[in-house]
């Protein structure tokens, strides 16, 4: 039972990182677009990099990761709480190490754009790159600590096959009473 406790605490805490994650991803987004037209209507010197995520599809990755595992958590919380005794199936663990991975790219993404975009945003990416870092840390721990459900079969698989006829080039000699194939070249 502590285990499903922990399993469920973890989603939970997921899923409010994630969504908070995804509106501060938006915030991020609107304060540097006005940044970005401030600095052009009054034609200062403006850095090179406008965004956290570095261009249109750094913004579609990061969009990807915090939308759609805002989704994929609550499709797992919910399935937990329908399924209270089972154990976590293959795909919750398959999801749980892409989550993982993306993740740590999405918050490798966002602490390489930090030296780059505006003052005024650097504390948003700062924050950002950090709730996808406990993202990530929250999705390694969950895998670690969560019991799988694993089935292990057990059967009979015959490898070799009894000797029939040679197909070869190459003459071959083969003797009944010792199974060894001979070839003569």
């Amino acid at each position: 039972m502590r285990e499903l406790g922990l399993s469920i605490g973890f989603k939970i805490m997921q899923l409010i990182i994630c969504i908070a994650a995804l509106i501060y991803k938006k915030l991020t987004d609107n304060k540097a677009r006005m940044i970005f037209l401030r600095n052009r209507k009054t034609s200062n010197e403006w850095n090179l990099l406008q965004n956290v995520t570095w261009s249109q599809e750094g913004s579609d990755f990061s969009i990807f990761a915090y939308a759609g595992y805002t989704y994929i958590i609550a499709v797992c919380f919910l399935s937990r709480l329908m399924n209270l005794r089972k154990k976590a199936s293959t795909t919750d663990i398959l999801l749980m190490r892409f989550g993982v991975i993306i993740f740590l790219l999405q918050g490798i993404l966002v602490f390489y754009s930090v030296e780059y975009v505006p003052d005024e945003i650097r504390l948003n990416a700062l924050i950002l790159g950090s709730l996808s870092f406990l993202m990530c840390g929250l999705f390694l721990l969950e895998d670690c600590l969560t019991e799988k459900e694993t089935s292990i079969e057990h059967k009979f698989i015959q490898t070799d096959k009894p000797f029939k006829k040679i197909i070869s080039s190459i003459p071959v000699q083969r003797k009944d009473d010792d199974n060894i194939v001979h070839t003569y070249v």
